[in-house]
């Protein structure tokens, strides 16, 4: 009578066990990161049909910069002269001294920040000298940089020095 609990027993066992990872592989999706005509790609993962991005990852793709400010709990992220704090578990935010709603939590996992894409990236695009976009079809984060060429350049003599005029096309 045990044998026979326990071979039933097993093969429940081991379904759980798969069933388990296959959870686990869901958090290490990876997104697109399209960047100057290329493409990297970040950490991410799906929750109640909400993509969740790495901030960790972008950070790294960008100038941005993580801190610790309480380890486990508060977190900021700064990008140029603003700085985003992060409570975990919270939906609330702060850039600088204004408080916002992403409408979903900050997230940890595996050591990493995560973020709702399509309701976090419009605030950094507010505060970012690039343009950050969300594509919900491709299910991709978009950083552009406006290129200048300079298509002229021209010196002429001032009384008070010299004058460079520089044109530029986009």
């Amino acid at each position: 009578m045990k044998i026979k609990g326990m071979t039933i027993f097993m093969p429940l066992l081991a379904i759980l066990l798969i069933a388990q990872t296959l959870v686990v592989d869901k958090v290490s999706a990876r997104t697109r990161v399209y960047i100057a005509g290329g493409y990297d790609e970040i950490d991410s993962y799906d929750l109640n049909s909400v993509k969740y991005i790495s901030l960790s990852g972008l950070a790294d793709l960008s100038d941005g910069k993580l801190n610790w400010v309480t380890v486990g709990h508060e977190i900021e992220f700064t990008v140029q002269d603003h700085t985003f704090e992060f409570l975990l578990g919270s939906s609330f935010f702060r850039i600088d001294d204004s408080l916002f709603n992403m409408t979903f939590e900050a997230s940890l996992k595996k050591g990493q920040l995560y973020v709702p894409a399509m309701t976090f990236l419009p605030f950094l695009n507010q505060v970012s000298q690039d343009q950050i976009s969300w594509d919900p079809d491709s299910k991709s984060v978009r950083i552009d940089s406006d290129y200048f060429n300079v298509t002229d350049i021209s010196f002429s003599t001032k009384a008070n020095g010299l004058l460079a005029e520089i044109y530029l096309t986009t």
